[in-house]
């Protein structure tokens, strides 16, 4: 009786031992979760740029500047360029108006404005008597009636499908919750049959209370929780080095398991300002002509005007063409604005002796006004179907007093300039990157359907034909089923509006598939809300920012691809965590359920597996996390949805495990009552599960590759922390203070050399149960 007075004693005061030491493994847990999302928030708010817009509005026939929040419906806005519209307005009066609304439709090009009627239900890209908030008017002048302001704007209902899309619990959270919930009820049940069953063997109440703390802390892996937190902190820190800011810390293993990325076009992978990309014709004298005839402004090397106009000026200047320069040989007399009824820009050149008239626009209204029209057309139909915004070129010698509109006819034909929104240096490498690792890419954007296919073509998308193609009018034409059915089938999807995205991401999610969304518009907020990952750039709007669980602070995609290989690091980590600890849990419940079934003493009391858990086993686990993947990780298919952490492998290592060096080290335990006494077979265990655990954690580095082809200095700090645990496990039972508090005694040195062939014996049976798991 007073063993057990004092077995009760032990317990009690170990209790709250184990109490103290798991509650400050949880705090440390929720401190280092706090402290990494709120560094990647204060990053957030580094990136972020505050402005209060305002508006210039005619109230009572004079002109005021207001507060956007002043601007209401009825309000007429006095749109210039460079303006920064602050509400959805019908265009009622305009010269030459262009908007740029690529935040809000994805759209690279400039929007042509006119004051005309259009089809009612048409999409708000083709809205072009319209202008929205939150883009902006690049070019001409113009007042509009607001119609809409705040939230029942266009970019209101952006806002709305934001804050009405939920978010999913990532892989990680729903996997964690699920191997909790096995944890917790496989636990509860073992507890209370083992209890019972021991009240039926006619073991004492208070010994099988004893015996069912020590089963419920041997169980329960103490120190997973902590391990996850580290594990997903280091790998959010080497994202970071990589450009690439994670916001949400479960967020940064999700990438692991993406196997569908959805990207934005402009921006994305494309570098979002046009460029000059052919020139057909006598190149010099085109690039001549497109710097004469152009409003875009030169000032200190830097271009100001509309993309288009900005383009082909910046073409220009690279040619060594400035426009100051041609202007004193040839000085501007004339023009023919630019509007969107017109299509074409005319401007008169003073010469000595004549001058010179040189008109650039649409291909359809210059060249007819030129000689042989119909040929050129049909060239320019040609580079048109390539995804080229075209830009005619043509001019006319004429006389020193001329009406410009009258002499726009037989106009010479100088050649064609073909612009577009380059492909992103490294998008095709990505994209490629991306299909090696079993990650399929599909292009979502506001853009027309040519451009779209061209870049896609161009990036490497495997599309044979435009069926690869759908518009957003084709997709509102489907229903879910529909759209389920074709699915795998389309690899662009052009002309859709955020809640075309949205669909387009749920229905990969009801394949089963993890989704990443690239973006940086407004326009793409609610689809990185509803993805699995969104992945906003730096340099994207804000709204994008926050809709967003990761930003690329360099805007560079090949950090996507990087981040998704070191998710693939993390999960696999984590799930090296989850079997070490387990395993070592599943060695300790074997041990003492043996002792249970045979009568014998308990081989292990529960401070001496809260010592094993928390700290001999915790400086290994933590140096799992530090482990560099294994060198295929990008070519082999992501993990399905729903792939347990702890999988059909795992539990065949665990079992094998189990079975054989676990029953061997029971074995040795009862050879070890034969000839010891209780408290130095107990010792002895205590230490020969300490060292079995830091032998087998060389092993499970890979759940492939065999030990002898891993480096054992490749993660030095692994070998530092099992030396480490190796020192305080001697310390722990040789070390008088910690002796007696955990009630072991000092071991012989032929003890630890049996110790020793304990730990090789389980190495190797891993490594044989490795090749069959």
């Amino acid at each position: 009786m007073s063993c057990c007075s004092l077995t009760t004693a032990r317990c009690s005061r170990l209790s709250r031992v184990d109490a103290g030491v798991i509650a400050v493994a949880v705090a440390l847990n929720s401190v280092l979760g706090f402290v990494q999302e709120y560094k990647a928030n204060q990053a957030m708010d580094q990136l972020r740029s505050l402005v209060q817009p305002t508006a210039v509005v005619r109230r009572d026939g004079h002109d005021r500047v207001v507060e956007a929040a002043e601007v209401v419906p009825g309000d007429i806005l006095v749109l210039s360029t460079g303006d920064r519209i602050v509400a959805d307005a019908r265009l009622i009066e305009g010269s030459a108006c262009e908007t740029n609304e690529a935040p809000l439709t994805g759209e690279s090009s400039t929007v042509a404005k006119q004051t005309e009627k259009i089809q009612a239900g048409a999409m708000v890209a083709d809205r072009t008597n319209m202008v929205f908030a939150g883009t902006a008017f690049v070019a001409g002048r113009g007042l509009a009636v607001v119609v809409a302001t705040g939230s029942q704007t266009e970019l209101g209902n952006v806002a709305r499908l934001v804050s009405e899309t939920e978010e999913r619990d990532t892989p990680l959270q729903s996997e964690l919750s699920r191997l909790a919930k096995w944890l917790s009820v496989g636990v509860v049940v073992l507890v209370i049959v083992l209890f019972f069953g021991g009240l039926a063997f006619g073991r004492p109440p208070l010994e099988m209370f004893q015996t069912s703390v020590a089963l419920a802390v041997a169980a329960i892996p103490e120190g997973l929780g902590i391990s996850v937190t580290i594990v997903l902190a280091i790998g959010m820190q080497r994202m970071v080095r990589r450009n690439a800011l994670v916001r949400r810390l479960v967020a940064a293993e999700t990438l692991g398991s993406v196997s569908v990325i959805c990207t934005d076009k402009t921006g994305t992978i494309t570098e979002g300002h046009m460029r000059v990309d052919q020139v057909v014709g006598n190149r010099e004298k085109i690039l001549e002509a497109v710097v004469l005839c152009n409003d875009a402004i030169v000032d200190d090397g830097e271009v100001r005007g509309t993309p288009t106009e900005r383009a082909l000026m910046e073409a220009g200047l690279a040619a060594g063409l400035h426009p100051d320069e041609l202007e004193q040989t040839q000085p501007r007399i004339g023009e023919i604005p630019f509007d969107s009824t017109r299509k074409y820009m005319a401007t008169l050149h003073g010469r000595e002796g004549r001058n010179l008239l040189i008109v650039k626009g649409a291909p359809e209204r210059v060249l007819p006004m030129c000689r042989d029209a119909e040929a050129r057309l049909a060239e320019a139909a040609v580079l048109a179907a390539s995804g080229l915004r075209l830009i005619a070129v043509a001019h006319k010698p004429v006389g020193e007093s001329v009406n410009m509109e009258e002499q726009l006819g037989g106009l010479i034909f100088v050649g064609l300039v073909g612009l577009r929104d380059p492909l992103r240096a490294e998008a095709a490498a990505q994209i490629r990157a991306a299909s090696q690792a079993g990650v399929r890419t599909v292009i979502v954007t506001g853009d027309h359907p040519k451009t779209a296919y061209a870049i896609a073509k161009e990036a490497g998308l495997p599309l044979r034909d435009h069926a690869g193609v759908m518009t957003g009018e084709e997709l509102d034409r489907l229903d879910d089923g529909g759209l389920d059915r074709v699915l795998t089938d389309v690899h662009v999807y052009a002309r859709v509006e955020p809640r075309h995205k949205i669909r387009v991401v749920k229905a990969w999610q009801r394949r089963g598939d993890v989704v990443a969304v690239t973006g940086d518009g407004v326009n793409d907020a609610p689809a990185l809300k509803a993805a699995d990952i969104g992945v906003a750039l730096g340099s994207g709007t804000e709204v994008a920012k926050q809709a967003s669980d990761m930003v690329l602070l360099d805007d560079n995609l090949s950090s996507i691809t990087a981040a998704i290989e070191q998710g693939r690091v993390i999960f696999d980590n984590m799930r090296r965590s989850v079997v070490y600890l387990l395993t070592s849990g599943f060695t300790e419940m074997v041990l003492i359920a043996g002792a249970l079934l045979f009568q014998l003493p308990l081989p292990l009391l529960p401070g001496q597996i809260l010592w094993i858990n928390l700290v001999a086993d915790s400086f290994p686990n933590a140096a799992l996390a530090l482990e560099r993947g294994e060198p295929d990780i990008m070519r082999i298919p992501p993990r399905p949805r729903g792939e347990p952490v702890f999988n059909r492998q795992m539990a065949v290592l665990l079992l094998l495990i189990g079975l054989v060096t676990d029953l061997f080290l029971f074995a040795m335990y009862a050879w070890q009552l034969t000839i010891k006494d209780v408290a130095a077979a107990q010792s002895f265990m205590f230490a020969s599960v300490g060292v079995a655990s830091l032998a087998y954690v060389f092993s499970i580095r890979s759940f492939r590759r065999s030990l002898l082809q891993i480096n054992p200095f490749s993660n030095p700090w692994l070998v530092a922390a099992v030396a480490l645990s190796l020192g305080l496990l001697v310390l722990a039972v040789h070390h008088p203070w910690l002796s007696s508090i955990l009630h072991v005694v000092p071991l012989s040195l032929s003890d630890w050399g049996l110790l020793a062939m304990i730990g090789l014996i389980k190495l190797g049976v891993i490594e044989t149960a490795k090749r069959y798991a």
